[in-house]
C-alpha cells in the first residue's frame, strides 16, 4: 500500500512539472515574439 500511495504520487509530481516546464518554454516563446513585434524596443 505505501509503494502504491509512493507511486501515486510520484507521478502526480512528475506529471506537474512537464507541465510547469511546458508553461515556461510556451511564455517564454510568447515573450520573444512579444519583443521582437514592440516598436519601442526596435533598434534604429
Amino acid at each position: 500500500m505505501d509503494l502504491l500511495l509512493f507511486i501515486v504520487g510520484f507521478v502526480i509530481f512528475v506529471f506537474y512539472l512537464v507541465c510547469l516546464v511546458y508553461v515556461i518554454n510556451t511564455q517564454n516563446k510568447i515573450q520573444e515574439q512579444n519583443e521582437l513585434d514592440d516598436p519601442e524596443l526596435k533598434k534604429n
